[in-house]
């Protein structure tokens, strides 16, 4: 038994061993090969063409140095209201699409600004500059920079002393990948962004945008059209005193509103004492979509009350409004006699060319249908009791004011608000 025992065991290692032996002779070589051909490319992203802004405080035109990737300034502001602003453009003349990845903006190497001081930088049409936004090889865009003493600040925030500050501002490009934006520039009213509509607004870059153009905004459960009514700044609209009501960007409702909780008071003190003003200021602005509000400025309103029939003294009202109706005379309207706004306002751009008879607003809050009613204006009537309000004919009618008198109105603002102010 012993002796088949062990040889057993002998011949299973000899088996194993064979097979040991027989494995490391099998081998595979596998290769991979192939060409590649890299074409040549430049990155060349640089400053160029820097100009000094129109009204700027007199000092030397700052300086891109040899690299031309830093621009250099120095500027001395001695009283509140004085500025220095230039253009500079940002160029890709190399062969790679690059984009904005870092922004860095300090003063005193400190992210803290004095409240006296604004120091800016935005593209020259006053759209953001936000990390990335593309740089396309070819391309250009040019960064407007400003440094302001502002006027809009209370005493005891003036500096006591001489201040002097070192600014800097630096952007990094690299170069572009999936997750890079283009620029928002104005395309289309009704489709473009109140962001974008704004930007363009303060920039004075609005030919994308037509008087009749319109968009919707939704309030609550309704949807409503706006118009655009004015897209022109004359001359007249820099003139001291002048309403601003008439100039920029101003936009209308196209449907009427109506809130039956809020009643047509006196006129008696003009559209600044009406609680129609303060309706529209507060609780009807607070209404809009927050987009659209931040959107609005506050700005010089002037009004009037007719003098037809010695029932009121010839003179102007001031408020500062968010939102306001149009006046008869921005209407085409009044008869400037009658009127002492006339001379520090104007016909609205629509309304010089399209009646209020064949333009008859809608009121499509309760039921969706044409409706007669007639609606308000911002103007007082020839009685301390009653608004000029506009008939289904297109033509004026007296609007008694009470306590039971809730009407229509098509509230009207402009568009172009500084995030600064």
């Amino acid at each position: 038994m012993k002796k088949k025992k062990k040889t057993f065991l002998f011949g299973i290692i000899l088996l194993v061993l064979a097979l040991g032996l027989g494995y490391a002779f099998l081998t595979t070589t596998l290769n991979i090969s192939g060409t590649t051909d890299v074409d040549s490319n430049t990155w060349n992203v640089y400053w160029d063409n820097v100009q000094v802004i129109e009204g700027s405080v007199t000092a030397e035109t700052p300086v891109i140095d040899s690299s031309k990737t830093s621009v250099t300034f120095s500027v001395h502001l001695s009283k509140p209201g004085d500025y220095f602003a230039f253009n500079v453009d940002a160029k890709n003349d190399g062969t790679i699409d690059a984009m904005i990845d870092i922004i860095t903006k300090t003063i005193n190497d400190s992210t803290t600004i004095p409240d006296y001081l604004v120091f800016d930088i935005l593209y020259s049409d006053y759209f953001p500059i936000t990390s990335k936004q593309e740089l396309n090889a070819g391309s250009k865009e040019t960064y407007h920079v400003v440094v302001y003493y502002d006027t809009q600040i209370n005493p005891d925030e003036l500096p006591t002393t001489n201040q002097s500050f070192t600014l800097s501002f630096g952007v990094t490009y690299v170069q572009k990948d999936s997750s890079a934006i283009s620029i928002p520039r104005p395309i289309d009213f009704a489709t473009d962004s109140w962001s974008i509509i704004n930007n363009a607004a303060l920039s004075g870059n609005t030919s994308a945008y037509h008087v009749g153009d319109i968009k919707e905004v939704q309030i609550g459960d309704y949807t409503y059209h706006l118009r655009i009514v004015n897209n022109s700044t004359p001359d007249e609209c820099y003139e001291s005193g002048f309403s601003q009501s008439s100039c920029g960007l101003i936009v209308e409702f196209v449907d009427l509103y109506v809130d039956p909780h809020v009643m047509a008071n006196s006129t008696a003190g003009g559209w600044p004492s009406t609680s129609m003003r303060n309706y529209l200021n507060t609780t009807f602005f607070n209404l809009l979509p927050d987009d659209l509000r931040s959107s609005i400025p506050n700005i010089h309103v002037v009004s009037s009350n007719s003098t037809f029939g010695n029932i009121h003294t010839y003179e102007t009202y001031i408020s500062t409004d968010h939102i306001f109706l149009i006046s008869l005379c921005e209407y085409s309207l009044c008869r400037e006699q009658y009127f002492a706004e006339a001379p520090h306002t104007r016909v609205l751009d629509y309304y010089a060319t399209h009646s209020t008879s064949s333009d008859y607003k809608k009121d499509n809050v309760l039921h969706d249908v044409y409706d007669p009613d007639p609606y308000l204006t911002r103007s007082g009537y020839t009685q301390t009791t009653a608004y000029y309000g506009i008939s289904e004919s297109g033509g004026t009618i007296g609007l008694s004011c009470g306590y039971n008198n809730a009407y229509y109105f098509a509230p009207a603002f402009r568009i172009g608000q500084n995030s600064d102010a």
